[in-house]
């Protein structure tokens, strides 16, 4: 007969963590490879159903080429074991294949820290609220599998250890809050480990006409902006992203390696002040409201293209204050060197583009009004919007689309402007980024999605200066005005639409993000400058965080002091069960009565030799003593 998998510890304390397993292999879903986030339910269950079976576990030698082939998995999938999403892989894998061998109480404390790690790991990446609050729940299953562990076998009832569990978390959150708030923070990410990168944006440093297309199939949220007084009107709402400059007959590229003279914004208009929360993006751009003033980003400078840039990738949430005014001009000529750039043809690409080009400008000599004749000619048949352009040549796009296909999306009509401008001797360059975003009137915030990615022209106008020329305006106006649901057909598989169809649902995301956002206003961006505004509130002073963590320190010591007089003279005081309650209840009634209990006499003798003295009060003495009976000495561990 097989010998059973586990001997040494009740089987039922292995349920408990392989219950606290799953919570977190449920948690790293979606964050680790589908094989490694496979792996751990699969072992899950199937220990689960060796102990029903009482089976015996695999040989050594089964499990040593397993981790060995996991290790390299992970090596294959990542080229690396470190970082959070490799080393949550590689955590994820080792946790399935430590099922194989859990033998004995060491390997289930084993279990419990795996447990514990793995939904770490996940409050590393995704540090939502819903998040934390499943991450509570591991913790509290794998604090009641780490208590049955140390119970003999064939204890009853699994909820003592639970209530046990739900207990030392109540008491562990007054100190968490208190070290939450006054541990002084340090530099760098407190609450996510920085990405790795394999999750990016999608407005890289170039672009081909049908990439922002293929973006705008994403619902994905790259900003939330919080507006100190007005909401600026949709067709203002330009979100600045990379400047594309270089140019090759199909894809345009930022320019790199040539410094060019800098030119900054001069207001003429009412600023808009706001607050952005970036989402993490691997690019090292910031995106802002066109005609950027002013920002609050440590390292971050304006380009010569006036976009704003910080030295490192994002990796990590960003918060940033900004000031931007849409009417602001450039003011002064066009540097040589830039009109340059903003000239570069790639010679025997385009021709018929060209041909058209030198016609428009024999036609019209202002470029105002050869813009304006572009800008017709694309909203008229067959010249269509849409987010399900064909494919076009790779050297000749442009040709392609304005004389074949006639149809796309905003990075079609940015590029072929911006090359007709090109052609007939103005300087232009393509812009991309966000265009948009939709009001959250729960939170009073407005939310930038990646549906929301955008391209336009900039062209140098004198006296204008850089004016910013959307064709999309020209062809469908509704996208700039009122956003790409309104823009496009039924047919279009335009993110989002549900919502709109079901306002409840809408209304029910809504409702979500706004939690989600507050939560990461108030924790998770919780940071030095919010300590120090914390400790003046509180009275502290100029040197308020130091002096509050002087306190705080004063605070914990004397708190360390009460807990080791209270340790060394037997342990805190608790509060009583109701079982300890009524027997003691029972003793001082007897005791009243004339029946006192002797200082060496046990609770079942007692309770006799008052049933015996005291009839009338036999049937309560024996109640409550078989109760504090049960309760005191089978019932705890």
């Amino acid at each position: 007969m097989a010998a059973p998998a586990a001997a040494d510890f009740d089987r039922r304390a292995l349920g408990m963590a392989l219950l606290a397993l799953g919570g977190a292999s449920l948690m790293q879903l979606g964050k680790v490879p589908w094989l490694a986030g496979l792996a751990l339910p699969t072992a899950l269950a199937w220990r689960w159903w060796l102990e029903r079976r009482s089976a015996s576990l695999p040989p050594r030698w089964v499990k040593l080429p397993l981790a060995v082939g996991a290790a390299v998995a992970v090596m294959v999938a990542f080229r690396t074991w470190n970082g959070l999403a490799a080393g949550s892989a590689l955590l994820t894998t080792m946790a399935a294949l430590k099922l194989t061998e859990t033998r004995d109480r060491r390997d289930l404390a084993v279990l419990f820290f795996l447990a514990a790690f793995l939904a770490y790991a996940a409050l590393l990446a995704d540090g939502s609220p819903m998040t934390l609050l499943v991450s509570l729940g591991v913790a509290w299953l794998a604090l009641g599998a780490l208590a049955a562990r140390a119970r003999p076998a064939g204890s009853p009832g699994e909820w003592p250890l639970l209530a046990q569990s739900i207990r030392t978390l109540l008491w562990s959150l007054p100190l968490a809050a208190l070290l939450f708030l006054f541990v002084p923070r340090i530099d760098g990410h407190f609450w996510s480990l920085p990405s790795d990168g394999r999750a990016k944006s999608g407005l890289a440093d170039e672009m081909r006409p049908g990439d922002i297309s293929d973006l705008s199939l994403s619902d994905d949220p790259v900003m939330r902006v919080f507006f100190s007084d007005r909401l600026p009107p949709r067709s203002q709402r330009y979100w600045r992203g990379p400047v594309l400059h270089e140019f090759d007959g199909g894809t345009w590229r930022v320019a790199r390696g040539t410094p060019y003279p800098l030119t900054r914004s001069q207001p003429r208009g009412r600023p808009i002040h706001y607050r952005v929360l970036l989402e993490p993006t691997q690019h090292s751009y910031v995106p802002l409201l066109e005609r950027s003033l002013d920002w609050t980003l440590e390292g971050a400078s304006l380009g010569w293209d006036l976009g704003v840039t910080v030295p490192q990738p994002i990796t990590a949430t960003l918060a940033y204050d900004a000031t931007s005014d849409a009417t602001a001009r450039i003011e002064g000529p066009l540097p040589l060197s830039l009109r340059r750039r903003a000239l570069q043809w790639p010679s025997g690409t385009n021709p018929r583009t060209v041909s058209w080009a030198n016609e428009l400008r024999d036609t019209y000599a202002q470029d105002e009004d050869l813009i304006d004749a572009v800008l017709r000619r694309f909203g008229e048949p067959p010249f269509t919007y849409t987010l399900t352009p064909p494919q076009l040549d790779d050297i000749n796009a442009v040709d392609d689309f304005l004389f074949v296909s006639r149809r796309g999306f905003c990075g079609h009509y940015a590029s072929a402007l911006a090359a007709v401008a090109r052609a007939a001797g103005i300087p232009a360059r393509v812009v991309t980024g966000y265009q948009g975003g939709e009001w959250n009137r729960v939170g009073r915030y407005l939310l930038v999605r990646q549906s929301d990615a955008h391209a336009w022209t900039e062209l140098w106008l004198p006296p204008r200066g850089w004016v910013r020329v959307d064709p999309t305006a020209a062809i469908a106006p509704e996208r700039v005005e009122q956003g790409l649901d309104e823009a496009l057909g039924a047919d279009e598989p335009v993110p989002g639409r549900l919502y709109d169809r079901w306002p409840w649902l809408g209304q029910a995301r809504a409702w979500m993000d706004a939690v989600r956002t507050e939560w990461q206003v108030r924790f998770l961006q919780f940071d030095r400058q919010a300590q120090e505004r914390l400790a003046a509130v509180l009275g502290f002073g100029q040197d308020g965080l130091a002096s509050l963590v002087r306190a705080l320190v004063v605070v914990m010591a004397v708190a360390g002091s009460v807990l080791l007089v209270f340790a060394l003279r037997g342990g805190l005081p608790r509060w009583p069960s109701p079982e300890e309650r009524r027997w003691h209840r029972a003793c001082r009634h007897a005791a009243r009565l004339g029946c006192p209990r002797e200082a060496a006499e046990g609770e079942t003798t007692y309770a006799a030799r008052v049933a015996m003295t005291l009839p009338a009060m036999a049937e309560e003495i024996r109640a409550a003593a078989n109760e504090y009976v049960a309760w005191r000495y089978w019932r705890q561990p």
